[in-house]
């Protein structure tokens, strides 16, 4: 076998990847040599059955086992024609047979010592959760789950008046919004709307053991603490997909500020007071919900991920620095998507990422 590029290295193996630069580096591509005939047309359209040796679906095993030990989790395997089906056409691979696949990857398992996750090699549909939940410890994750049930509802101050909400880029996720108030230490009462995707204890203390697993190699309190505390600090557990967030911080004086959030990151709105102190009018709300966003600010939610956090993780896209003026709004398309990528998961990339710059 031979190595194009380094599987570190995000990449353009399909054309549905090249539609955008958000998708690359979401898919590792390995393309497997099969002889054709041509048919009449002189397409070499005409593959032999079996499509490949066991020699090929033999190393084909062990390439997916070793890129889902360099992830952390079991990779979906995929084929190239289902990919590409609405970006182009291809037909490989071609009498691709995943039974035999699948019994290749369980003996590789076999041979070397583990049958974790050989069942999901042959599942078509295998998820990366299924197999990643497994081997999360059951303790770590009740101790975890049990500190988010005790503090989380106070923290999650915004969820107050909530209904179901849709939004274009969040299709098929529990979205809700809500009409929520806070009041200053002199009594004035603010009001705002905001739509929500706030994740269920489980998943959070899924996040925080899985992230402590990889990043530690343990899911020892002093890791998973200190996590915890830090998600509390920096969100109270709480995604803002859209609309304003109040918060006492600049200065922290008792008296709340507007902030308006996009895919949970901080953003400055067009007629909107950043940090104003005043109860925001009808059309703020709706702007803060609506309107165009003009530049954004550093930390991605839930636990304040910073574009040099990310980038240092293994992040492909181009996102711009902290530094003003050097802020780029691709920013909020990466933090909206690798969040949906971690709903009904265990690894969450960009608490990853933090907790490689932090713990």
């Amino acid at each position: 076998s031979a190595t194009g590029h380094d599987f570190r290295q995000g990449w353009r193996s399909t054309r549905y990847e090249g539609q955008t630069t958000r998708r690359r580096g979401l898919f590792l591509a390995v393309e497997n040599i099969q002889t054709r005939r041509r048919d009449a047309r002189g397409i070499d359209s005409e593959a032999p059955d079996p499509g490949f040796s066991d020699a090929q679906l033999e190393r084909l095993a062990l390439v997916y086992v070793a890129a889902s030990v360099r992830r952390g989790e079991w990779l979906i395997p995929a084929f190239h024609a289902v990919i590409d089906l609405s970006a182009g056409t291809h037909d490989d691979p071609q009498n691709f047979d995943l039974d035999r696949w699948a019994a290749r990857l369980n003996s590789l398992l076999e041979s070397i010592g583990s049958n974790d996750g050989g069942g999901s090699g042959g599942d078509t549909g295998g998820g990366t959760n299924g197999n990643a939940s497994a081997t999360l410890p059951a303790d770590a994750v009740e101790r975890v789950k049990t500190k988010f049930a005790t503090k989380l509802q106070a923290a999650r101050y915004m969820e107050e008046n909530c209904e179901p909400a849709t939004r274009a880029g969040y299709e098929g996720l529990p979205l809700i919004k809500c009409n929520y108030a806070v009041r200053d230490h002199g009594g004035a009462r603010k009001s705002a709307t905001v739509i929500l995707l706030d994740a269920p204890i489980e998943q959070l203390a899924r996040w925080v053991v899985q992230t402590c697993l990889l990043v530690k190699g343990n899911a020892n309190a002093p890791c998973t603490d200190k996590l915890f505390n830090h998600i509390l600090q920096q969100s109270g557990g709480q995604f803002p997909v859209a609309g304003i967030v109040f918060e006492d911080i600049l200065p922290e004086d008792g008296v709340n500020e507007i902030y308006c959030f996009r895919d949970g990151v901080t953003a400055r709105v067009g007629g909107v007071p950043h940090r104003g102190t005043a109860q925001p009018t009808m059309e703020q709300i709706n702007l803060c919900l609506n309107g165009e966003v003009q530049s954004s600010f550093v930390f991605a939610r839930i636990q304040g991920t910073t574009r040099e956090e990310y980038r240092a993780n293994g992040g492909t896209v181009d996102v711009g620095s902290s530094e003003v003026g050097k802020r780029k709004l691709e920013w909020l398309g990466v933090s909206r998507d690798l969040y949906k990528a971690a709903w009904g998961q265990d690894r969450n990339e960009l608490m990853i990422a933090w907790a490689r710059a932090n713990l």
